[in-house]
């Protein structure tokens, strides 16, 4: 789905694994345009299950729902600014 006035698609994902309360929920996120260029070119790597992941920097998290103008969004731009990276 295109999302944030058309900046980024978003691609919802969720892994179940059979027999366990384990739930993985992830947002694939493609650039559509300059800003969202931008946001994901500031992406970090972080490790997760002994594994490397890519994953939006708290930055351009920001700067993507900042883009998108919903009431919900507003307040997550507050915690996240209150928080730390």
């Amino acid at each position: 789905m295109r999302v944030d006035n058309d900046i980024v698609e978003v691609h919802k994902l969720t892994k179940i694994e059979a027999g366990d309360n384990d739930y993985i929920f992830g947002d694939v996120i493609s650039a559509i345009s300059p800003v969202a260029q931008d946001i994901l070119s500031k992406r970090i790597r972080l490790a997760w299950q002994d594994k490397q992941v890519w994953v939006m920097s708290r930055e351009g998290l920001i700067k993507l729902k900042e883009n998108s103008k919903r009431s919900k969004d507003q307040f997550d731009i507050e915690a996240l600014k209150g928080g730390t990276s």
